[in-house]
């Protein structure tokens, strides 16, 4: 739980470098949004506390107190301003990306997702726009897309390769480092909407 003097963070999407990686110890969480956490921990003057969980985790640990705060590439949504306060600190930018030999080229809108199995986050702002184009596919007489819902990234990696999924959604910083880090995948596309990354706290 937090306690007095500290700022404990949940941090989620854990292995998705640059957001967030493991050190050589398997303990220390590196990256972006744990750096964040400490930035913000000595502006306040707090010891910080980085605790590493599931995008599932995050909301309930902060509306119960279990964390003062996350950081973990939560995006500023209209639903999520009911429950949570938000400081942004950066821009939600979302990417498609593929395995680098694959005959997808671009992904510019709803048809070209269509009948596709797309890899999302369950609850994510990237899944909203996924089912959003879907009703677009259906509307138009497409088929939809297929989401695959995986909650770590190496299963992620995996259904790429193997073609067990045709495309990843997500965070567009993490679909560039993997492009440039191995050269296994491609980005073909960025999201369509501009959002707002936050630091995320409890109502109030």
């Amino acid at each position: 739980l937090a306690v007095p003097g500290k700022f404990t963070v949940a941090v989620a999407a854990l292995n998705s470098p640059p957001l967030t990686v493991f050190a050589d110890d398997n303990k220390t969480l590196l990256g972006s949004e744990a750096d964040i956490a400490r930035l913000v921990a000595e502006s306040l003057g707090l010891e910080v506390n980085v605790v590493p969980t599931s995008w599932e985790d995050w909301p309930l640990g902060v509306t119960s107190g279990k964390y003062d705060a996350a950081i973990s590439n939560i995006t500023v949504t209209k639903e999520r301003k009911e429950k949570f306060d938000f400081a942004t600190y950066r821009v939600d930018s979302l990417a498609f990306s593929v395995k680098s030999t694959s005959d997808i080229a671009a992904v510019n809108g709803p048809a070209d997702l269509a009948g596709r199995k797309v890899i999302v986050g369950s609850g994510t702002n990237q899944e909203r726009i996924l089912l959003g184009w879907n009703e677009d596919n259906r509307a138009a007489g497409r088929p939809p897309a297929q989401p695959v819902y995986l909650t770590d990234d190496a299963s992620g990696n995996l259904y790429i390769q193997s073609g067990r999924a045709d495309i990843f959604f997500g965070p567009q910083s993490v679909a560039a480092y993997k492009a440039a880090l191995n050269g296994q995948t491609r980005v073909v596309g960025l999201g369509p909407k501009k959002a707002w990354v936050a630091t995320t706290t409890k109502k109030g």
